[in-house]
């Protein structure tokens, strides 16, 4: 074979290669949207028949700061103030520094007001949360961890699109042995989410 040959013979199979890849990734994806509405379509507020309650709590729908120091809060207003300072000589916009401080704002609220309670069932045939029932069938594994003086329960589906991180009350280690008897302990699990900003507005306020 010539060089031509070769070239127009590695084209062609690069492109059938692209397409083998494209169809296999549709087909994942098709498989990831089926899985994801098998589970929608499970999870529902209907409780099955014969359910037996296990353990039941109310505590907080989200992890929030319950206390700050009022000295560290002032500077950490004043140091934002300077930013937005220095925003707005930046980009000579007073939209941008007006922009920054709803953003600190609103990330602070959000992060310092209790959230509503909630209340969490556990049961013999699944998890009553935030009044929808997730069967054991649909739950994958779990981890428990401790964050701001919560406890907090973990738990990924069978979809990775979805997990759930409830907030715990001193009886995690009674939780922690209900849930061993249905899912497996899954060291690696990770809150995930705005854990990040809420760690650091916790180290610079508390």
């Amino acid at each position: 074979m010539s060089i031509l040959d070769w070239m127009i013979f590695d084209n062609i199979a690069g492109k059938k290669a692209d397409e083998v890849i494209d169809k296999i990734q549709e087909v994942e994806k098709r498989k990831a949207i089926a899985a994801q509405q098998s589970v929608d379509a499970i999870v529902s507020s209907n409780i099955p028949p014969e359910t037996v309650e296990l353990l039941h709590w109310i505590s907080v729908s989200r992890l929030y700061i319950p206390k700050v120091n009022r000295t560290k809060l002032i500077i950490f207003l004043v140091v934002c103030f300077f930013a937005g300072l220095m925003i707005m000589a930046i980009f000579h916009e007073v939209i941008y520094m007006i922009l920054f401080f709803v953003i600190v704002l609103a990330t602070l609220l959000f992060l310092l007001a209790k959230p509503i309670e909630v209340d969490t069932v556990l049961t013999n045939k699944g998890i009553l949360y935030t009044g929808l029932f997730y069967p054991w069938i649909i739950l994958n594994s779990f981890n428990t961890t401790e964050k701001l003086g919560f406890g907090v329960v973990i738990i990924r589906t069978n979809t990775s699109a979805r997990q759930l991180v409830i907030v715990a009350d001193e009886n995690i280690d009674k939780i922690k042995e209900i849930l061993q008897h249905n899912l497996s302990l899954n060291q690696y699990l990770t809150i995930g989410g705005n854990i990040f900003v809420l760690d650091l507005l916790a180290k610079l306020l508390i």
